[in-house]
């Protein structure tokens, strides 16, 4: 979360936040942070996303690597496989290691019949189809997939239920 924050730390690479020895790599401080200009603190529900310009280049490892932004045309993504990621633990192991598990976007019809109450036209639904998120504790994890060929993040797990 960067809402309200004066100083911003970005840790990249990581899979474990429990392991010390695990190598990753630790930039404090960031030139700009860019909220949504929409974004309203009292419905944080919606256009809940920013952008953090760091000082320096990341250093690209087999855990970091650079994805796109979507396009303005990336607008009926229904159908499509979706990836979400982020760090929580299970019931069997108490580390917060990170999870990923993939979900099919749905259509903004069964999105209104299936969470009426919830959605909202910035909104992207996905079936968990029986399945918890991987993200409970860490909410704002990254949904991403790939569209036309090049790996997008499209937006972030807002409502995660607990595994």
């Amino acid at each position: 979360c960067i809402y309200g924050k004066d100083y911003t730390y970005v840790r990249m690479g990581s899979v474990d936040l429990d392991l010390g020895s695990e190598w990753y790599t630790y930039v404090e401080g960031a030139q700009f942070k860019f909220l949504y200009a929409d974004y309203d603190i009292a419905n944080p529900f919606h256009n809940d996303i920013g952008m953090i310009h760091l000082y320096d280049n990341a250093v690209l490892s087999a855990n970091v690597q650079p994805i796109a932004l979507p396009l303005a045309t990336d607008t009926n993504l229904a159908g499509l496989q979706s990836v979400v990621t982020g760090f929580t633990s299970d019931g069997s192991d108490p580390r917060m290691v990170l999870r990923h598990i993939g979900f099919p976007v749905m259509s903004d019809a069964w999105c209104q019949i299936q969470h009426a109450h919830r959605m909202q036209p910035n909104m992207i639904c996905t079936d968990t189809l029986g399945v918890f998120s991987p993200c409970f504790i860490d909410s704002g994890s990254p949904l991403h997939m790939t569209i036309s060929g090049a790996r997008r993040i499209v937006g972030g797990e807002k409502k995660g239920q607990k595994i």
